[in-house]
């Protein structure tokens, strides 16, 4: 299967995005938590989102997906890690709560997107697509 980048496809990343997300670092040397961050930034100062889902995304990355994955490199990140991921979660209180599947979906909003973007970049700083480990092909 063709990657984006072969079939033309990908965004078009200025050298700051790339150099902010490590576009010339290998999956296993960007740490979630500092690109995560980064990206979160990008997306608030791009005005292409709504501040309430900003507010969101947000939540969800203080909350859920920094306090687990954060220390993580993405070559980490696999189903099994997103599997064990999705039972902390659960097990997490929210105003004394445990969350439900609707909010453990909420959380992976952001999450594909950030994974996604990462593809993205490697592809396109790389010239090849690349798959970080466990994720599907695209």
């Amino acid at each position: 299967m063709k990657s984006k980048l072969e079939k033309g496809e990908y965004k078009s990343y200025t050298k700051k995005e790339r150099l902010l997300f490590g576009g010339n670092l290998t999956p296993d040397q960007v740490l979630f938590k500092g690109y995560t961050l980064a990206w979160y930034d990008l997306l608030k100062d791009s005005g292409r989102v709504a501040k309430r889902t900003l507010w969101g995304y947000k939540s969800y990355i203080d909350i859920y997906l920094v306090p687990y994955l954060g220390e993580m490199s993405f070559a980490d990140l696999n189903k099994s890690t997103f599997d064990r991921f999705v039972s902390w979660a659960k097990k997490q209180q929210y105003r004394k709560k445990p969350i439900g599947n609707e909010t453990t979906n909420k959380i992976f909003v952001p999450l594909k997107m950030i994974c996604n973007v990462a593809l993205e970049i490697q592809e396109c700083s790389d010239g090849v697509s690349v798959r970080f480990p466990g994720n599907g092909p695209h």
